[in-house]
């Protein structure tokens, strides 16, 4: 968590000792959060099949122990994961499940990460006009920490580059630079 805000993950990640140990830790919801964030940093570095490998245990553990609010972060990560994998049809089934939930419970941080993942989605996909029309959406009013705020509005830039909408693009992107 430290390196996520700080140093940042380029260089090596030791993560093979405290694999070993998550096995030993007998809370499941410090399993679960300690797999989540590996594997989503693993698929930050593009090492995707590893990081599926423990968002699945981590998606597995959080449905055995009916950890509810976890769900959408395990969906979620595994959507990321598969769009990486470029699996889309899996990445689309863990996103609807994200967005189902998201319907059901809206929290800030969820429906920015589902929008996130969707715009993502649609522009690899080769959907342009959907990650456009998703762009326009505006969710500053949810809450959410700054950084995932600068994301949304950084794919918002990315979607607008792609559509060749340079002028839109690049305010995009200053506002997201700004938060």
């Amino acid at each position: 968590a430290r390196r996520r805000f700080q140093e940042g993950f380029k260089a090596a990640l030791g993560l093979e000792e405290f694999l070993h140990a998550v096995e030993s830790a007998e809370d499941p919801r410090a399993r679960t959060s300690f797999r989540y964030t590996a594997a989503y940093v693993l698929a930050l570095r593009a090492d995707y099949d590893t990081a599926l490998k423990l968002a699945r245990e981590s998606k597995d553990e959080v449905d055995a122990f009916d950890l509810e609010f976890a769900q959408p972060l395990s969906n979620w990560n595994l959507g990321f994961i598969n769009l990486g994998l470029r699996r889309f049809a899996a990445a689309e089934r863990a996103l609807q499940m994200v967005e189902d939930g998201v319907d059901q419970r809206p929290l800030g941080i969820h429906v920015l990460n589902a929008r996130i993942l969707r715009m993502r989605l649609a522009l690899a996909t080769g959907e342009t006009d959907r990650a456009l029309e998703l762009a326009k959406t505006n969710n500053n009013d949810e809450s959410a920490i700054p950084s995932i705020h600068a994301e949304h509005l950084a794919t918002q830039g990315l979607c607008l580059a792609v559509a060749d909408q340079r002028r839109e693009a690049l305010v995009a992107a200053g506002a997201a630079d700004t938060q």
